[in-house]
């Protein structure tokens, strides 16, 4: 899963997002250094609870008047040429903007604290503010110099020309920052708040815990620690999940609250051991998860991380399920070469609620070399099984397998094989998405990203002869973007194919791309004169990872090198970790487990805390919550809830079955029914069956309007649920569909 970044969604920031724009308007430019502005309207009205950078651009030019001097018999005071709006470097700092709140008929009172560093050749200045209110602009301060003599009239010492403005943008919230978030009952979480915009933060109200996910456990906070008002800093002992919340706090001088992420508590550790830490190329070695609580573990999915240059080592599949993985580790190195290789698996695993994660690392030797010269040869990598080895071998009391006599020497040299691509699974692909129609809102195809491959192979250093095949195939890994029914390596050529344009019987995972009418699941490229051979690899509709495998054969060697590469769309965040209280989470299926699929942009997620809000109801002294389904999954891409157990994630599956929008962020499915619960128990409680008119059914009424007060469009779907579709950057907004949408 991708760890929460910064990236631009596929939203524009609107209210109350962070890096949502309010507004800009215009400061009067004066003709010249004489005149100062008061207070100006800029009918930028500023919003109650949310901090605002309110920023003054451009530069006022000034040139000197000729007439002035004869006139003044002086010549005029020092004005820079261009002056930015932080104004002169001199006390009172004339020609700065400044601003202040405001109503819409009535001039602020006082003025707002410009931010340091100020200088008059910045571009621009800027301060902090919170409203409510309106914003309002002067420019108070200027050098009074002009002259008027017989003869000259009035002559002031410089014209001005130019032009400055002032926009207004929302800011994001301080948030407190915890040094880990799954724990087991017992360990201490380090906390401080943080804000993205400002260090100057003081603590007002001091630090409370919050249970979340039904947790009734509550939390210790740790004596001397901190977590008093005043302090930045607070260790707590959770005992059950739950959130740090800080209610009062100022940061730049403007109030402010704060909460963490959910931490995690779950029942134990999750650890992994290896029966040997460093073997032979072509050994077998196991590795085993285990839980600190000796209880039974399952492996939700294994990886292999190659890491050095030539990337490797390399390792043979391993699939989730189990808390054993065996795997045949091999060394990449050319046949000449004497240094290790060093790799890390890592096994990842759902402890209660909490997932996660344990690595060990393994060092691999190079295929043995015979001091006497008699033999050695690299460990030659074969992409579909496991090296035969051509020396004797015996086993370890640990049980990897181990050489006891060299190979033979290679045949023509040293043979490499480089494989470069320009994504991974940091910068991953974005796949590619569905045009279609969701809730009147028209959804263009998005195509998808291509990363480039090249592939170079050389023999002893020199490129191999122009017309050498090399082969590039590609593999997707299972247990990745949050589809659980994906237990085993599928490569390219095995992949379900689409039903329908623009890519129809090409795989539904992606494919190589030479010509728009020559598209392969596999290829096999001649080198070039310097021995390279270039193609590019097309995402499909998931969201996962795929991992690239180019080989060749030279001489009798045959080598080959992988990379790893991400589909994601960016910008996803957990919607469950996000709204603490006042939902039901359900919608978890054996091939998207319960917590898989409630994944959204992070610009969505405070109008979800909005629409939460509204749907709240007592009924009989009872409180109801709605029942949030399924969003998308953890890296975005077509996730269909077709009959179990076939899954073949079509993004063209018609209805009823399908999800077929669910797949940037943007939508999310909301029961019909209330219910008298909240948090996620795994769908214990779900109610599917309410009376269309009964005080236990959500209003149509009331969720199409807290969808169109959030910049999206609620609908029922399928006659057993509203689906809501958030307005992305690319989408038209249906005519006459919302009052002010």
């Amino acid at each position: 899963m991708l760890a929460p970044h910064k990236i631009i969604g596929d939203l524009d920031p609107v209210f109350p997002d962070s890096g949502a724009p309010l507004g800009s308007a215009s400061v009067p430019t004066p003709p010249e250094n004489n005149v100062a502005y008061g207070w100006q309207n800029t009918q930028i009205s500023l919003p109650t609870g949310v901090a605002i950078k309110v920023t003054a651009r451009g530069k006022l030019h000034f040139d000197v008047n000729p007439n002035y001097e004869p006139c003044a018999h002086n010549p005029p005071p020092s004005i820079p040429n261009d002056v930015g709006p932080a104004g002169l470097n001199t006390p009172n700092r004339p020609y700065a903007v400044l601003t202040g709140i405001g109503t819409a008929t009535s001039a602020p009172g006082s003025t707002n604290s410009l931010q340091p560093p100020l200088d008059v050749g910045s571009d621009s200045s800027w301060s902090f503010i919170t409203g409510p209110g309106v914003l309002w602009v002067e420019r108070p301060v200027v050098v009074m110099s002009s002259c008027q003599g017989p003869g000259t009239g009035y002559q002031p010492a410089y014209f001005v020309s130019g032009g400055q403005s002032v926009d207004a943008t929302v800011l994001p919230p301080p948030s407190i920052e915890v040094d880990k978030q799954t724990i087991v009952d017992g360990d201490t979480v380090s906390a401080h708040p943080v804000a993205a915009w400002s260090t100057d933060i003081l603590v007002w109200g001091g630090w409370t815990w919050v249970n979340d996910n039904g947790s009734t456990a509550g939390a210790t906070f740790v004596a001397g620690s901190g977590c008093l008002s005043r302090s930045l800093t607070c260790k707590v002992i959770p005992h059950g999940d739950g959130h740090l919340y800080m209610p009062s706090l100022t940061v730049s001088g403007i109030g402010q609250s704060a909460v963490s992420p959910i931490i995690h508590v779950a029942p134990a550790h999750l650890t992994l051991v290896v029966d040997s830490s460093h073997v032979a190329s072509g050994s077998q070695v196991r590795f085993t998860a285990r839980r600190t609580d000796n209880q039974p573990v399952q492996v939700d999915s294994w990886v292999w991380t190659q890491t050095g240059s030539p990337p490797g080592p390399v390792a043979s599949e391993c699939a989730g399920g189990d808390s054993i993985c065996v795997s045949t580790l091999v060394n990449t190195t050319p046949a000449t070469a004497t240094a290790p290789q060093t790799g890390t698996m890592t096994a990842w695993a759902t402890l209660g609620t909490a997932s996660q994660s344990a690595s060990v690392s393994v060092t691999v030797d190079p295929a043995p070399v015979d001091s006497g010269g008699g033999c050695g040869e690299s460990a030659a990598f074969q992409p579909s099984a496991p090296r035969t080895a051509k020396g004797i071998r015996t086993a370890t009391q640990s049980g990897a397998v181990v050489a006891t006599v060299c190979y033979p020497p290679p045949p023509g040299g040293t043979v490499s094989l480089v494989l470069v691509m320009n994504h991974d699974t940091l910068n991953p692909l974005y796949p590619r998405i569905r045009g279609l129609l969701v809730n009147d809102v028209q959804v263009p195809e998005r195509q998808p990203d291509t990363a480039s491959v090249q592939v170079s192979l050389a023999q002893n250093g020199t490129p191999v002869p122009a017309g050498t095949p090399v082969t590039i195939r590609a593999e997707w890994l299972p247990n990745t973007g949050g589809h659980a029914h994906m237990q085993t390596v599928l490569r390219f050529e095995s992949a379900p194919t689409l039903t329908a344009p623009p890519e129809q019987n090409r795989p539904l995972v992606g494919y190589f791309f030479v010509s728009p009418t020559d598209k392969r699941a596999s290829l096999t490229l001649n080198t070039n004169q310097s021995g390279v051979v270039e193609t590019k690899l097309v995402a499909g509709y998931l969201g996962g990872r795929a991992r690239i495998i180019a080989s060749a054969a030279v001489s009798g060697q045959t080598v080959a090198d992988t990379a790893v590469v991400g589909y994601a769309v960016p910008g996803l965040v957990n919607l469950e970790d996000s709204i603490a209280t006042g939902v039901y989470w359900i919608g978890g299926r054996p091939a998207h487990p319960q917590g898989q699929g409630w994944y959204v942009q992070d610009s969505v997620v405070a109008r979800l805390r909005a629409i939460t809000n509204d749907l709240q109801k007592t009924v009989a002294g009872v409180s109801l919550h709605p029942q949030f389904n399924d969003a998308s999954l953890p890296l975005g891409g077509t996730y269909t809830v077709s009959p179990e157990p076939i899954r073949r994630e079509d993004p063209f599956v018609p209805l009823p079955y399908g999800h077929q929008a669910h797949n940037t962020g943007l939508d999310l499915d909301i029961a019909f029914c209330y219910v008298a619960y909240e948090g996620n128990d795994n769908q214990v409680h779900r109610v599917s069956q309410c009376a269309a008119n009964a005080n236990t059914r959500v209003s149509q009424q009331v969720i199409e309007d807290a969808a169109c007060a959030q910049h999206g469009i609620a609908r029922i779907h399928n006659q057993d649920h509203y689906h809501i579709r958030f307005i992305g950057s690319n989408d038209a907004f249906p005519p006459n569909t919302c009052p002010n949408p």
